[in-house]
This record gives C-alpha cells, sequence and structure tokens, in this order.
C-alpha cells in the first residue's frame, strides 16, 4: 500500500519550487511522525519509497529547509537511512542534530562520516553517547583537538587502556587536553605517571589526589612542558586530511582560521598552500620573514577575508615564535587584499625578500 499517496500528502516531488517543497517537506514529516508507532512504516518497501519522497524534496532545497528538516528528524527511527546520512554529511550546522542523536547512523555510517566531514563533525560525533570501540579509534586518528577534547568529556564513552595511553601521548603537545584527561575514570595509575611529567601544577594536584604515583617527587622537580616539536609523522596527517578535504571540496577558510585557533600551524600552512595554490617552502619563508604584508597576501590568495587577518596573524604569531616580525602596514595588507591575482602578486613580492 501507497501510504503516503493515500493520505495525499505527496503528489509529485520532482520538479516542485522550493515553496511547495518545503511544504511537501513539512506534510511527509508529519504524516510519518502519527504513525510512528507502526510496524509498516519500518517495513524495507515503504522505507524505500519514504527515502526516495523524502530525498527528492530535500536534495535541492535551501539549507533553512534542511536544517528544519535535520532537527526534526533526528531522533525519529523511521527517518530513512539514506536521507539519515544525507542530512549528517551536509552542512555542520545542517548536520549537528543528526549528528548528535540519531538512531539512524550506524557504525560504518559514522565511520565514513569522520572520514569525510570537517573537525565540527567529527567533535560533534565525539559527544554521542554509545560510541563504538572503531568510531573512538578514527576520532582519535582525527588527531585534532577540538575533537579528543569532546570525547574525553563524553563520559559515556569507553576509553581503553590505549586509548587512554594514546592521548596521554597526544596530551604533551596538545595542552586542552591534561585537565578532562587527568579526571577520567578509567585512567591508570601508569598512564597518569606518564601524563604527571609534563602537565603544569594544577593537573598534578589532580594526579596526586587520585593516584600514590612513584618518584612523584622526582618527577615535581622537573619543568612542565611549554614548547612541544610538531612530527614529522602528523605534517603527513596534516597533508592527507586537506588534500580529501580539498579534493571534496570541503576545504575553506573557516577550516584554516579553526586551525590556527587550535595550534595547529602546519595544518593551517598545508591548507593555506592548497586554497592559494602557493608552494609549501614559500609560505614558510613567509612566516619567517619581517613582512606581515606576505602573510596578508597569502590569505588573499586562498580566498580569506580581509577583517580576519589581524586575528590571523595574531594566531601565527604564537605558534611560530612572534614571527612574521615587523609592523602590520594598515596600506599593505589593504594592498594585499586587493591586488588580483593574489597568488601572483604573493610570488613577485616574496622573491624580492
Amino acid at each position: 500500500m501507497d501510504l503516503v499517496l493515500d493520505n495525499g500528502v505527496i503528489t509529485s516531488a520532482a520538479g516542485a519550487p522550493p515553496g511547495k517543497r518545503a511544504r511537501l517537506l513539512a506534510s511527509l514529516v508529519d504524516f510519518c511522525r502519527s504513525r510512528a508507532d507502526l510496524p509498516i512504516l519500518a517495513a524495507p518497501g515503504v522505507q524505500a519509497m519514504l527515502s526516495a519522497t523524502f530525498l527528492s524534496l530535500a536534495v535541492d532545497a535551501d539549507a533553512e529547509t534542511r536544517r528544519w528538516l535535520s532537527e526534526q528528524v533526528a531522533t525519529a527511527a523511521w527517518t530513512p537511512a539514506a536521507l539519515a546520512r544525507r542530512l549528517a554529511l551536509d552542512d555542520i550546522s545542517i548536520a549537528r542534530p543528526m549528528l548528535a542523536a540519531s538512531p539512524v547512523l550506524r557504525e560504518a555510517d559514522l565511520l565514513e562520516i569522520v572520514g569525510r566531514t570537517t573537525p565540527d563533525h567529527q567533535a560533534q560525533i565525539a559527544r554521542r553517547t554509545g560510541l563504538g570501540r572503531a568510531v573512538i579509534a578514527a576520532l582519535l586518528d582525527a588527531d585534532c583537538p577540538r575533537v579528543l577534547t569532546a570525547l574525553i568529556a563524553n563520559a559515556s564513552a569507553r576509553l581503553e587502556a590505549s586509548s587512554l595511553s594514546r592521548l596521554a601521548e597526544q596530551a604533551r603537545w596538545m595542552p586542552g587536553l591534561r585537565a578532562p584527561l587527568a579526571r577520567r575514570e578509567e585512567l591508570t595509575a601508569d598512564i597518569a605517571q606518564v601524563l604527571y611529567t609534563y602537565c603544569g601544577q594544577s593537573v598534578r594536584q589532580t594526579l596526586s589526589g587520585r593516584f600514590r604515583l612513584a618518584d612523584e617527587t622526582r618527577a615535581a622537580e622537573m619543568p612542565c612542558a611549554t614548547v612541544v616539536q610538531f612530527p614529522q609523522a602528523r605534517d603527513a596527517m596534516d597533508r592527507r586530511l586537506v588534500e580529501k578535504l580539498h579534493a571534496a571540496g570541503q576545504l575553506g577558510p573557516a577550516l584554516l582560521l579553526n586551525a590556527l585557533r587550535d595550534g595547529r600551524l602546519e595544518l593551517f600552512l598545508a591548507g593555506l598552500s592548497a586554497l592559494g595554490g602557493i608552494e609549501a617552502w614559500r609560505l614558510r619563508s613567509a612566516l619567517d620573514s619581517n613582512q606581515p604584508e606576505l602573510l596578508a597576501r597569502a590569505c588573499a590568495a586562498a580566498g580569506m577575508d580581509r577583517s580576519l587577518f589581524a586575528t590571523i596573524l595574531r594566531h601565527v604569531r604564537d605558534a611560530n615564535g612572534g614571527r612574521p616580525s615587523g609592523p602590520q602596514s594598515e596600506l599593505h595588507v589593504a594592498d594585499a587584499f586587493s591586488t588580483p591575482p593574489a597568488s601572483s602578486a604573493f610570488r613577485k613580492v616574496a622573491q624580492a625578500v
């Protein structure tokens, strides 16, 4: 029985104008919601029909309609799996409800989403209840502070000793992980000892209050780690992430700015190189120069907004030992963002340095 057509909700999804699509989607959601307890709604044939109808209406809908749809179907067990995956892969403002609570998304779906989307998507997945071992491993592989912080803060996530040990190593260069990791219930004395050797005093107090740590006095005399080298393996991982996102059309200025805020300078440089079409070695030279306008030209080539440059420069200097040095000339910055084509302008100026 064609439940949807018999109910008169959908007469023709294909080719419907935007306004009608939104009304049809609302009617279809109401129809499914009012019949959520009927076993027939989960029947394969009905699910296939719902999937085709929902997707035909949603695929070309505007962002606001897709966001509304995601909020309406996020917790529903009757949501077609194809629709759930489609919404979960959308922009994070649309995907967030699905990633947070959809019971339709299985482990295989979550693994695919982790591998194809941004740190914002990954962090939202890290907050889900009932994460499986494979998904946790994939989130650890993301190697992103925001994602790992969300995972550690998720009390429902079962972190095994191997995961905790890996997090303790990642916390060496991600200071934000240290305090929440020290509070994890599953933390063992051996891992706590590793964490203790490079943490600040407040985290050490937390660990000392929970564990009887061996050689505690000797560890306390060690200076807290303040500078951590960026391993070559992590550089390669960042380049692979950028290549994947760039190929999928998902690499944008927002991700680069988030990378800087997370202290991931090499990820920022890899993304800037890809978006701006500028060789990585030229960017590195620009960052170590005394001409901030070179960084401005690179940002312009990557399509970043001029209003963000002061923030970008501050974060770059924080992560790069105060470089690029030299005064920030508003005139030079304005010229950098108004000279087309920006990538060619960058090379021309950089060659003169």
